[in-house]
Protein backbone atom coordinates (compact mmCIF):
# COMPACT_ATOMS: atom_id res chain seq x y z
CA UNK A 1 0.00 0.00 0.00
CA UNK A 2 1.33 3.44 -0.93
CA UNK A 3 2.12 5.95 1.76
CA UNK A 4 1.75 9.70 1.65
CA UNK A 5 4.95 11.73 2.07
CA UNK A 6 4.97 15.50 1.85
CA UNK A 7 8.73 15.49 1.37
CA UNK A 8 8.56 13.70 -1.96
CA UNK A 9 6.27 16.11 -3.71
CA UNK A 10 7.92 17.42 -6.88
CA UNK A 11 6.60 20.97 -6.91
CA UNK A 12 5.21 23.64 -4.65
CA UNK A 13 2.33 24.53 -6.93
CA UNK A 14 -0.42 22.67 -5.09
CA UNK A 15 -2.65 24.72 -2.85
CA UNK A 16 -1.65 28.09 -4.30
CA UNK A 17 -4.30 30.64 -5.18
CA UNK A 18 -4.64 30.76 -8.95
CA UNK A 19 -6.85 33.08 -10.98
CA UNK A 20 -7.80 31.19 -14.13
CA UNK A 21 -8.00 33.70 -16.93
CA UNK A 22 -10.19 32.53 -19.76
CA UNK A 23 -8.11 31.53 -22.75
CA UNK A 24 -8.94 33.49 -25.87
CA UNK A 25 -11.34 31.68 -28.14
CA UNK A 26 -9.59 33.08 -31.21
CA UNK A 27 -8.12 30.35 -33.43
CA UNK A 28 -5.43 31.76 -35.72
CA UNK A 29 -5.34 28.62 -37.88
CA UNK A 30 -9.06 28.81 -38.67
CA UNK A 31 -8.74 32.56 -39.24
CA UNK A 32 -5.98 32.06 -41.84
CA UNK A 33 -8.02 29.33 -43.54
CA UNK A 34 -11.02 31.68 -43.66
CA UNK A 35 -8.92 34.45 -45.23
CA UNK A 36 -7.50 32.09 -47.88
CA UNK A 37 -10.96 30.75 -48.68
CA UNK A 38 -12.38 34.27 -48.99
CA UNK A 39 -9.44 35.30 -51.21
CA UNK A 40 -10.22 32.39 -53.56
CA UNK A 41 -13.88 33.34 -53.49
CA UNK A 42 -13.20 36.92 -54.60
CA UNK A 43 -11.64 35.81 -57.89
CA UNK A 44 -14.33 33.19 -58.49
CA UNK A 45 -17.07 35.76 -57.90
CA UNK A 46 -15.38 38.28 -60.20
CA UNK A 47 -15.42 35.61 -62.90
CA UNK A 48 -19.14 34.96 -62.29
CA UNK A 49 -19.91 38.70 -62.44
CA UNK A 50 -18.01 38.91 -65.71
CA UNK A 51 -20.21 36.20 -67.16
CA UNK A 52 -23.33 38.07 -66.02
CA UNK A 53 -21.90 41.18 -67.62
CA UNK A 54 -22.40 39.68 -71.08
CA UNK A 55 -25.14 41.91 -72.58
CA UNK A 56 -27.58 39.11 -73.48
CA UNK A 57 -27.01 36.88 -70.43
CA UNK A 58 -29.80 38.31 -68.26
CA UNK A 59 -32.29 38.06 -71.09
CA UNK A 60 -31.29 34.45 -71.74
CA UNK A 61 -31.35 33.50 -68.05
CA UNK A 62 -34.84 34.93 -67.51
CA UNK A 63 -36.40 33.74 -70.74
CA UNK A 64 -39.13 31.13 -70.56
CA UNK A 65 -37.05 28.64 -72.52
CA UNK A 66 -33.95 29.23 -70.33
CA UNK A 67 -31.77 30.45 -73.19
CA UNK A 68 -30.97 27.00 -74.48
CA UNK A 69 -28.94 26.27 -71.33
CA UNK A 70 -27.01 29.52 -70.98
CA UNK A 71 -29.22 30.67 -68.13
CA UNK A 72 -28.73 27.45 -66.19
CA UNK A 73 -24.97 27.58 -66.67
CA UNK A 74 -24.79 31.16 -65.44
CA UNK A 75 -26.91 30.34 -62.39
CA UNK A 76 -24.82 27.27 -61.52
CA UNK A 77 -21.62 29.26 -61.94
CA UNK A 78 -22.88 31.94 -59.55
CA UNK A 79 -23.98 29.33 -57.02
CA UNK A 80 -20.59 27.64 -57.07
CA UNK A 81 -18.89 31.04 -56.75
CA UNK A 82 -20.78 31.64 -53.48
CA UNK A 83 -19.40 28.47 -51.88
CA UNK A 84 -16.00 29.90 -50.82
CA UNK A 85 -17.67 32.88 -49.18
CA UNK A 86 -20.09 30.66 -47.28
CA UNK A 87 -17.21 28.50 -46.04
CA UNK A 88 -15.08 31.52 -45.13
CA UNK A 89 -17.97 32.94 -43.10
CA UNK A 90 -18.28 29.64 -41.22
CA UNK A 91 -14.51 29.49 -40.62
CA UNK A 92 -14.48 33.08 -39.36
CA UNK A 93 -17.28 32.18 -36.94
CA UNK A 94 -15.34 29.17 -35.66
CA UNK A 95 -12.14 31.23 -35.38
CA UNK A 96 -13.69 33.89 -33.14
CA UNK A 97 -16.35 31.95 -31.21
CA UNK A 98 -14.88 28.45 -31.13
CA UNK A 99 -15.45 25.35 -33.23
CA UNK A 100 -18.30 23.11 -32.01
CA UNK A 101 -18.05 19.36 -31.55
CA UNK A 102 -17.52 17.20 -34.63
CA UNK A 103 -21.18 16.30 -35.05
CA UNK A 104 -22.32 19.94 -34.96
CA UNK A 105 -19.47 20.99 -37.28
CA UNK A 106 -20.56 18.33 -39.79
CA UNK A 107 -24.17 19.54 -39.53
CA UNK A 108 -23.16 23.13 -40.20
CA UNK A 109 -21.14 22.11 -43.25
CA UNK A 110 -24.06 19.98 -44.44
CA UNK A 111 -26.37 22.94 -43.86
CA UNK A 112 -24.28 25.05 -46.22
CA UNK A 113 -24.58 22.42 -48.95
CA UNK A 114 -28.32 21.97 -48.40
CA UNK A 115 -28.98 25.72 -48.46
CA UNK A 116 -26.94 26.07 -51.62
CA UNK A 117 -28.68 23.24 -53.43
CA UNK A 118 -32.08 24.59 -52.43
CA UNK A 119 -31.33 28.11 -53.65
CA UNK A 120 -29.93 26.82 -56.93
CA UNK A 121 -32.96 24.60 -57.44
CA UNK A 122 -35.26 27.53 -56.64
CA UNK A 123 -33.53 29.75 -59.19
CA UNK A 124 -33.45 27.02 -61.82
CA UNK A 125 -37.15 26.36 -61.27
CA UNK A 126 -37.89 29.94 -62.15
CA UNK A 127 -36.05 29.79 -65.44
CA UNK A 128 -37.90 26.57 -66.24
CA UNK A 129 -41.16 26.77 -68.14
CA UNK A 130 -43.44 25.29 -65.47
CA UNK A 131 -42.70 27.62 -62.54
CA UNK A 132 -41.88 30.62 -64.70
CA UNK A 133 -45.02 30.30 -66.77
CA UNK A 134 -47.44 29.73 -63.87
CA UNK A 135 -46.09 32.24 -61.33
CA UNK A 136 -45.36 34.78 -64.06
CA UNK A 137 -48.81 34.43 -65.50
CA UNK A 138 -50.58 34.62 -62.15
CA UNK A 139 -48.73 37.74 -61.02
CA UNK A 140 -48.42 39.37 -64.46
CA UNK A 141 -44.63 39.11 -64.71
CA UNK A 142 -43.96 39.56 -68.40
CA UNK A 143 -47.10 37.74 -69.61
CA UNK A 144 -50.86 37.68 -69.39
CA UNK A 145 -52.59 34.88 -67.45
CA UNK A 146 -54.64 32.44 -69.48
CA UNK A 147 -57.08 29.76 -68.42
CA UNK A 148 -54.78 26.84 -69.07
CA UNK A 149 -52.21 28.21 -66.64
CA UNK A 150 -54.12 26.54 -63.81
CA UNK A 151 -53.03 23.15 -65.16
CA UNK A 152 -49.51 24.06 -64.05
CA UNK A 153 -50.57 24.99 -60.51
CA UNK A 154 -49.79 21.65 -58.81
CA UNK A 155 -46.38 20.99 -60.46
CA UNK A 156 -45.31 24.63 -60.01
CA UNK A 157 -46.31 24.59 -56.34
CA UNK A 158 -44.56 21.27 -55.68
CA UNK A 159 -41.32 22.35 -57.40
CA UNK A 160 -41.31 25.67 -55.54
CA UNK A 161 -41.98 24.00 -52.18
CA UNK A 162 -39.25 21.44 -52.84
CA UNK A 163 -36.77 24.17 -53.70
CA UNK A 164 -37.60 26.11 -50.52
CA UNK A 165 -36.99 23.03 -48.35
CA UNK A 166 -33.24 23.34 -48.97
CA UNK A 167 -32.75 26.83 -47.49
CA UNK A 168 -35.18 26.08 -44.65
CA UNK A 169 -33.51 22.90 -43.42
CA UNK A 170 -30.04 24.13 -44.36
CA UNK A 171 -30.37 27.24 -42.18
CA UNK A 172 -31.85 25.06 -39.42
CA UNK A 173 -28.74 22.85 -39.43
CA UNK A 174 -26.38 25.83 -39.55
CA UNK A 175 -27.87 27.86 -36.71
CA UNK A 176 -29.62 25.27 -34.53
CA UNK A 177 -28.93 21.65 -35.45
CA UNK A 178 -30.32 18.44 -34.05
CA UNK A 179 -30.40 17.45 -30.40
CA UNK A 180 -28.26 14.40 -31.10
CA UNK A 181 -25.45 16.50 -32.60
CA UNK A 182 -25.59 19.25 -30.00
CA UNK A 183 -25.52 16.68 -27.22
CA UNK A 184 -24.09 13.23 -27.61
CA UNK A 185 -26.06 10.07 -27.01
CA UNK A 186 -26.15 7.82 -24.00
CA UNK A 187 -22.81 6.55 -22.71
CA UNK A 188 -21.90 4.13 -19.95
CA UNK A 189 -19.42 4.90 -17.19
CA UNK A 190 -16.17 2.95 -17.31
CA UNK A 191 -14.47 3.55 -13.94
CA UNK A 192 -17.41 3.11 -11.55
CA UNK A 193 -18.16 -0.63 -11.65
CA UNK A 194 -20.71 -0.68 -8.82
CA UNK A 195 -22.94 1.92 -10.44
CA UNK A 196 -24.00 1.75 -14.08
CA UNK A 197 -24.42 5.40 -15.01
CA UNK A 198 -25.95 6.42 -18.30
CA UNK A 199 -25.67 10.04 -19.33
CA UNK A 200 -27.94 11.54 -21.98
CA UNK A 201 -27.12 14.86 -23.68
CA UNK A 202 -23.34 14.64 -23.34
CA UNK A 203 -22.67 15.06 -19.60
CA UNK A 204 -19.54 13.78 -17.87
CA UNK A 205 -15.92 13.43 -18.95
CA UNK A 206 -14.02 11.40 -21.51
CA UNK A 207 -12.22 8.61 -19.64
CA UNK A 208 -9.13 6.83 -21.01
CA UNK A 209 -7.42 4.00 -19.10
CA UNK A 210 -3.89 2.65 -19.67
CA UNK A 211 -2.39 -0.60 -18.36
CA UNK A 212 0.75 1.27 -17.27
CA UNK A 213 1.31 4.07 -14.80
CA UNK A 214 2.67 6.71 -17.21
CA UNK A 215 -0.16 6.95 -19.78
CA UNK A 216 2.11 5.65 -22.54
CA UNK A 217 0.91 4.04 -25.75
CA UNK A 218 -2.74 3.62 -26.66
CA UNK A 219 -5.37 3.41 -23.91
CA UNK A 220 -6.81 -0.06 -23.24
CA UNK A 221 -10.27 1.25 -22.33
CA UNK A 222 -12.05 4.46 -23.22
CA UNK A 223 -15.52 5.82 -22.61
CA UNK A 224 -17.37 8.44 -20.56
CA UNK A 225 -17.59 8.86 -16.79
CA UNK A 226 -20.17 11.09 -15.09
CA UNK A 227 -17.55 12.54 -12.72
CA UNK A 228 -14.44 11.52 -10.78
CA UNK A 229 -15.58 9.60 -7.72
CA UNK A 230 -14.12 6.11 -7.51
CA UNK A 231 -12.54 3.97 -4.78
CA UNK A 232 -11.41 0.61 -6.16
CA UNK A 233 -9.96 -0.57 -2.86
CA UNK A 234 -7.44 -3.28 -3.73
CA UNK A 235 -8.81 -3.65 -7.26
CA UNK A 236 -8.94 -1.51 -10.36
CA UNK A 237 -11.13 -0.60 -13.33
CA UNK A 238 -12.24 -3.34 -15.69
CA UNK A 239 -9.98 -3.98 -18.64
CA UNK A 240 -6.70 -3.49 -16.76
CA UNK A 241 -5.03 -4.98 -13.69
CA UNK A 242 -5.44 -3.85 -10.10
CA UNK A 243 -2.00 -2.18 -10.08
CA UNK A 244 0.18 -0.26 -12.51
CA UNK A 245 -2.56 1.59 -14.37
CA UNK A 246 -3.28 5.22 -15.20
CA UNK A 247 -6.33 7.27 -16.23
CA UNK A 248 -6.93 10.56 -18.00
CA UNK A 249 -10.24 12.36 -17.63
CA UNK A 250 -10.77 15.21 -20.09
CA UNK A 251 -13.55 17.48 -21.23
CA UNK A 252 -14.98 20.86 -20.28
CA UNK A 253 -16.08 22.44 -17.02
CA UNK A 254 -19.17 24.69 -17.04
CA UNK A 255 -19.59 26.39 -13.63
CA UNK A 256 -23.04 27.71 -12.77
CA UNK A 257 -21.91 30.35 -10.27
CA UNK A 258 -19.28 33.07 -10.48
CA UNK A 259 -16.77 33.17 -7.66
CA UNK A 260 -13.92 31.41 -5.92
CA UNK A 261 -13.82 27.61 -6.12
CA UNK A 262 -11.54 25.28 -4.18
CA UNK A 263 -10.79 22.09 -6.10
CA UNK A 264 -9.68 19.11 -4.01
CA UNK A 265 -8.30 15.79 -5.22
CA UNK A 266 -8.35 12.70 -3.02
CA UNK A 267 -6.00 10.17 -4.54
CA UNK A 268 -3.92 7.04 -4.16
CA UNK A 269 -1.43 7.38 -5.94
CA UNK A 270 -0.33 10.29 -8.20
CA UNK A 271 -2.52 13.06 -9.61
CA UNK A 272 -2.27 16.10 -11.89
CA UNK A 273 -5.01 18.58 -12.72
CA UNK A 274 -5.22 21.28 -15.41
CA UNK A 275 -7.85 23.96 -16.01
CA UNK A 276 -7.73 25.87 -19.28
CA UNK A 277 -4.16 24.67 -19.79
CA UNK A 278 -2.94 25.84 -16.36
CA UNK A 279 -1.44 23.15 -14.12
CA UNK A 280 -3.15 23.66 -10.77
CA UNK A 281 -2.25 20.42 -8.98
CA UNK A 282 0.97 18.49 -9.65
CA UNK A 283 1.41 15.58 -7.24
CA UNK A 284 2.84 12.84 -9.49
CA UNK A 285 4.31 10.40 -6.99
CA UNK A 286 3.28 7.40 -4.83
CA UNK A 287 1.08 8.66 -2.01
CA UNK A 288 -2.24 8.69 -0.22
CA UNK A 289 -3.33 12.27 0.07
CA UNK A 290 -5.58 15.23 -0.62
CA UNK A 291 -4.52 18.34 -2.53
CA UNK A 292 -6.23 21.65 -3.13
CA UNK A 293 -6.07 24.55 -5.57
CA UNK A 294 -8.27 27.63 -5.72
CA UNK A 295 -9.52 29.20 -8.93
CA UNK A 296 -11.76 32.12 -9.87
CA UNK A 297 -14.42 30.89 -12.30
CA UNK A 298 -17.23 32.66 -14.16
CA UNK A 299 -20.71 31.28 -14.67
CA UNK A 300 -21.52 30.62 -18.31
CA UNK A 301 -17.88 30.29 -19.36
CA UNK A 302 -16.45 27.03 -20.69
CA UNK A 303 -13.15 25.82 -19.19
CA UNK A 304 -11.04 23.06 -20.68
CA UNK A 305 -10.52 20.37 -18.02
CA UNK A 306 -8.01 17.55 -17.66
CA UNK A 307 -7.09 15.33 -14.70
CA UNK A 308 -4.54 12.50 -14.82
CA UNK A 309 -4.09 9.78 -12.23
CA UNK A 310 -1.90 6.72 -11.78
CA UNK A 311 -1.93 3.73 -9.42
CA UNK A 312 1.33 1.97 -8.59
CA UNK A 313 0.29 -0.65 -6.04
CA UNK A 314 -1.95 -1.42 -3.10
CA UNK A 315 -5.16 0.53 -2.62
CA UNK A 316 -6.47 2.73 -5.43
CA UNK A 317 -8.84 5.69 -5.46
CA UNK A 318 -9.45 8.93 -7.35
CA UNK A 319 -11.98 11.59 -6.36
CA UNK A 320 -12.51 15.23 -7.23
CA UNK A 321 -14.47 17.54 -4.95
CA UNK A 322 -14.91 21.28 -4.89
CA UNK A 323 -16.00 23.98 -2.49
CA UNK A 324 -18.37 26.32 -4.32
CA UNK A 325 -18.72 30.08 -3.71
CA UNK A 326 -21.76 29.41 -1.50
CA UNK A 327 -19.67 27.14 0.74
CA UNK A 328 -21.10 23.83 -0.47
CA UNK A 329 -18.46 21.06 -0.46
CA UNK A 330 -19.29 18.17 -2.80
CA UNK A 331 -18.08 15.80 -5.48
CA UNK A 332 -17.91 17.86 -8.67
CA UNK A 333 -21.19 16.75 -10.32
CA UNK A 334 -21.86 15.41 -13.76
CA UNK A 335 -24.04 18.43 -14.55
CA UNK A 336 -21.06 20.81 -14.81
CA UNK A 337 -18.96 18.56 -17.07
CA UNK A 338 -19.17 17.90 -20.79
CA UNK A 339 -16.99 15.44 -22.75
CA UNK A 340 -17.22 17.70 -25.83
CA UNK A 341 -17.35 21.46 -26.13
CA UNK A 342 -21.01 22.45 -25.97
CA UNK A 343 -22.29 25.27 -28.18
CA UNK A 344 -25.77 25.62 -26.69
CA UNK A 345 -27.29 25.19 -23.22
CA UNK A 346 -28.25 21.57 -22.65
CA UNK A 347 -30.25 19.38 -20.34
CA UNK A 348 -28.64 16.29 -18.84
CA UNK A 349 -30.64 13.29 -17.75
CA UNK A 350 -28.62 11.19 -15.29
CA UNK A 351 -29.82 7.65 -14.62
CA UNK A 352 -28.11 5.38 -12.13
CA UNK A 353 -28.82 1.77 -11.26
CA UNK A 354 -27.49 0.54 -7.93
CA UNK A 355 -28.53 -2.52 -5.97
CA UNK A 356 -31.50 -2.94 -8.30
CA UNK A 357 -32.85 0.57 -7.64
CA UNK A 358 -33.08 3.15 -10.42
CA UNK A 359 -32.31 6.82 -9.70
CA UNK A 360 -33.11 9.49 -12.29
CA UNK A 361 -32.30 13.19 -12.20
CA UNK A 362 -32.57 16.00 -14.75
CA UNK A 363 -29.84 18.62 -14.73
CA UNK A 364 -29.54 21.82 -16.76
CA UNK A 365 -26.24 23.36 -17.85
CA UNK A 366 -26.99 26.98 -17.03
CA UNK A 367 -29.61 27.10 -14.28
Amino acid sequence: MSTYSKDSKPSGGTGEYVKVSKAAKFDSGLFVAACITMFIGVFWMLFALTVWGIPWMWEQALSSYAGWGWGELAILLTGIALYPWCYSTLLFTWAFWGKPNEARAAEQIGGIHLTHIGLLLFWLCFVGSTCFTWWGGMFGIGMEPEGWYWALFIPALMLTALALQGPFWGLFLIFHGTEGARNHSTSEAVTQPETVVQINCGGGLVSEIWDNKDLSGDPKVSGVDPNIDTNWGGGGPSGVGSDQFSIRWSGFLLPRETGSYTLETSNDDGVRLWLDGQLLIDEWYDQVGKHQATAELEAGEIYEFRMEYYENGGQAKAKLRWKKPDGTFEIVPCSVFSPTKPDTPSTVVLQAVKSGEVFTDRLNWWD
